[in-house]
């Protein structure tokens, strides 16, 4: 906890959040500054996006809406509108998340322990207006809506979200772009109960964070996107929707019995004397232990096969769901644009690893026991709480995974538009070693 506190100290949790959501969208640039650039896959014309009005049907109104896809292929060379306005939102909040952390350092620099609590309080109010200040102008920075044709991105942003967030999915015409957001909120719910957790704190500051309201805040993106599986399955009547629907479902499980875990722990009082009762609680603590290792196995297998056959049509393991063995792990050479086989390979080894890095919790189990680097890894990782630079480095690397995947998601979809006889304008491949 000392390390937790020493952490939260330089990083307060509101710029925490904020690092967290600049890193996303520079995450976000570099894709496509990427995929366009070096290898000429235009992500307008997956998004269904363009900054030509001249591409949308007649939607009666001067620009396209945010729910208006396409009639016409966006023009490659309009990557770079996209490119521009993600840069200058990027430097945009950077400029004032930077600001506004310096201040908020030197406000708390003069609040003390000591002298005039008038005055520490007027100081500890001013740093908490500063902080929320930088959440407050990130989020709507990222999600406000805008009538600037320049920003017609941030324009389907917003449209994009407000959909999302009830649940709802466009699979007609930008099944891409939801996906894509929908995908990256799951990543991104540690992130959002660091939100829960700072507003808590703001109005319960003499209270420690409801385990169950934790529960509701990192569900949330889990039922949406089981909603929307519903949605495509009511709509298609594909299988394919309910296996998906049953992928995200095994998320809840873990989630569940960690609430437990906390609850039951709330209760747990080590200084009890009366023994039968203590070894009743560490009996159904290991119980519940127990359960929650099975369940985010079952968890990590399922999202790992589906990463690999399913959101990046990979062949690996193709020989388990048909009768003809497969030794070809990758998709066919003429849907493998990256070109780059360390890469591929890199990208399905780190999935791996990061879907199933809750393994290393295994090694903490057991405090006093020297159980090598991996008990030290797992204790930096997992062993503290949510103010922690170990939880914010796992927080990070669920963000960092979930980038690497957009690249092979798009990729995949870049070929399926190939199949389904659209004319793509590509430029030569260099192949990459």
């Amino acid at each position: 906890m000392d390390d937790a506190r020493r952490f939260a100290d330089i990083v307060p949790i509101p710029f925490k959040i904020v690092a967290l959501l600049q890193i996303g969208i520079g995450f976000w640039y570099l894709l496509v500054k990427i995929c366009y650039e070096i290898y000429s896959l235009n992500i307008l014309e997956l998004l269904n996006l363009s900054y030509s009005p001249h591409n949308y049907g007649d939607t009666g109104e001067r620009m396209p809406s945010g729910e208006a896809a396409t009639t016409i292929p966006a023009d490659s060379k309009e990557n770079h509108l996209l490119l521009t306005g993600i840069k200058s939102n990027f430097k945009r909040l950077l400029v004032v998340n930077c600001t506004l952390f310096v201040n908020c350092k030197v406000v708390s620099y003069f609040v003390s322990d000591q002298g005039d609590q008038t005055k520490d309080h007027i100081l500890q109010g001013t740093y908490y207006v500063l902080s929320s200040a930088a959440i407050m102008t990130t989020i709507g920075g990222i999600f406000h809506s805008t009538t600037n044709p320049r920003q017609l991105g941030q324009f389907r942003l917003h449209s994009s979200i407000k959909r999302i967030m009830l649940g709802g999915i466009n699979s007609n015409t930008m099944r891409t772009n939801d996906i894509l957001l929908s995908d990256t909120l799951t990543s991104y719910s540690k992130v959002l109960n660091d939100c829960g957790l700072y507003i808590w704190t703001l109005v319960f500051s003499s209270n420690p964070y409801d385990p169950k309201l934790e529960f509701i805040v990192l569900i949330i993106p889990t039922l949406i996107r089981m909603k929307q599986c519903w949605h495509e399955y009511k709509r298609t009547n594909k299988l394919q929707h309910v296996f998906n629907l049953t992928k995200y479902s095994t998320a809840m499980g873990p989630l569940f019995i960690n609430l437990l875990i906390k609850l039951t722990l709330a209760t747990f009082n080590p200084d009890n004397k009366e023994d039968l009762q203590k070894e009743a609680v560490l009996h159904h603590l290991s119980y519940l232990n127990k359960w929650w290792y099975v369940l985010s196995t079952l968890n990590s297998v399922y999202t790992f096969i589906w990463d690999i056959k399913m959101d990046w049509g990979f062949q690996a393991f193709d020989s388990f769901f048909t009768t003809t063995p497969s030794v070809v792990i990758l998709r066919p050479n003429r849907h493998l644009y990256f070109k780059s086989y360390l890469f591929y390979y890199f990208a399905i080894i780190s999935d791996f690893v990061l879907r199933f890095l809750w393994v290393l919790k295994l090694f903490i189990v057991h405090e006093n026991e020297n159980t090598g680097y991996a008990h030290m890894v797992g204790a930096f990782l997992f062993g503290s709480d949510a103010l922690s630079f170990g939880y914010t480095l796992v927080e990070f690397l669920e963000i960092f995974r979930r980038w690497v995947w957009c690249f092979l998601k798009l990729e995949s979809d870049w070929g399926k538009l190939q199949d389904s006889g659209i004319q793509l304008e590509l430029r030569p491949f260099q192949t990459k070693v």
